[in-house]
């Protein structure tokens, strides 16, 4: 059942899906270089050295390829973490939608 989630995510995501204010505070932490996470394929994710405690919306973005570790490392290694450029993308979108507009 969670892949069938997931898939649906990256349909979603695919066609215009606004992700939950939640998930775009995750990319813009993930954006200012302070999350961390394990090395796995169910990865937990730190931010400023602290477990962040919505695991589910967590694996959401790196299931669909919205966040990835920066570097690779052994199983449960925490490293950094990165957006991928679908992550930039959608931070992209996002920022555009609430900046005020031009004078």
């Amino acid at each position: 059942m969670y892949g069938l989630q997931v898939n649906q995510l990256e349909r979603d995501i695919e066609n215009g899906f606004e992700l939950s204010h939640r998930e775009y505070r995750l990319l813009r932490l993930v954006a200012a270089g302070r999350a961390t996470m394990s090395c796995s394929c169910e990865p937990d994710l730190y931010i400023d050295g602290r477990c962040f405690c919505d695991q589910f919306a967590v694996h959401r973005l790196t299931s669909a390829a919205l966040i990835q570790p920066a570097r690779s490392g052994d199983l449960h290694d925490v490293v950094p973490a990165q957006l991928t450029p679908s992550g930039w993308a959608c931070l992209h979108n996002d920022v555009q939608t609430y900046l005020p507009p031009a004078a």
